[in-house]
């Protein structure tokens, strides 16, 4: 019993960890900020609203920890186990599994459906990298980046142990935005040699002064993974980058 128990207080503080490490990073800013104004008061509720912005809260809470778990591959049927798990161990009810006598099953279980996204992830995209590829101007380099030169440089070209200053725009397929050093205010730093494979190749080739497109297919970027709530398993992205300085 006193195995299950921590087993469940794992469990809960697992679920908890990733619902708001999620919500901390939801805004996508650096975690120092100034402190906001108190906000004013709001006029009182009745009982009836009150109830619903409450249901609402934590519906909300829900749909960001499900982000967390985006990519997962997930079918309707494997909710009600799923919804069943977080309520037995929220509410401190008996488990009908022990978390971690099927720990590596639940691991197993992740990685085929992790596979299974990546997949089709690759599948449905694979015509946004062609349309990459047959762009004017665009080339396939021998490491299988897809490189376009919008504004050639004219300084000097990092090295891969160099450390550089850039602008970066980065999208997904759907041409969604996940990164942008315009929306966090300040440009990037960032050592050659620390970045994803595709922006490691393409820093090599441009010069100080220049600006690039780049597509890169799932393998030159997060893999197989992705990164959660933010780019799916097997996903491609393409980005603007500006070289703006190699750094002492």
């Amino acid at each position: 019993m006193r195995e299950l128990s921590r087993a469940r207080a794992r469990y809960t503080a697992f679920a908890f960890c990733l619902l708001f490490s999620l919500a901390a990073c939801e805004s996508g800013q650096p975690p120092a900020q100034a402190p906001k104004k108190a906000a004013t008061p709001s006029a009182p509720v009745d009982a009836a609203d009150a109830l619903q912005r409450d249901r609402e809260s934590l519906y909300a809470l829900g749909s960001w920890l499900a982000r967390n778990l985006s990519g997962i591959k997930l079918e309707e049927q494997d909710m009600a186990p799923i919804e069943a798990g977080l309520r037995d161990a929220l509410l401190n009810r008996p488990l009908q599994v022990d978390p971690i006598v099927v720990g590596e099953r639940v691991q197993t279980f992740l990685n085929r459906r992790r596979a299974q996204m990546a997949a089709e992830q690759k599948a449905a995209t694979a015509s946004f990298v062609e349309a990459a590829r047959n762009e004017p101007g665009a080339r396939k380099t021998v490491g299988g980046l897809i490189y376009l030169s919008l504004v050639e440089g004219t300084g000097a070209s990092p090295l891969f142990t160099s450390r550089v200053k850039l602008r970066y725009h980065g999208i997904r397929a759907d041409g969604s935005s996940f990164e942008d050093s315009e929306g966090r205010g300040r440009e990037g730093v960032f050592s050659v040699n620390e970045v994803i494979p595709c922006w490691m190749e393409a820093l090599q080739l441009m010069q100080v002064g220049g600006k690039a497109k780049i597509t890169c297919t799932s393998d030159l970027a997060y893999g197989d993974r992705g990164i959660g709530g933010r780019v799916l398993p097997g996903a491609p992205l393409q980005f603007w980058l500006e070289l703006i300085e190699i750094l002492p």
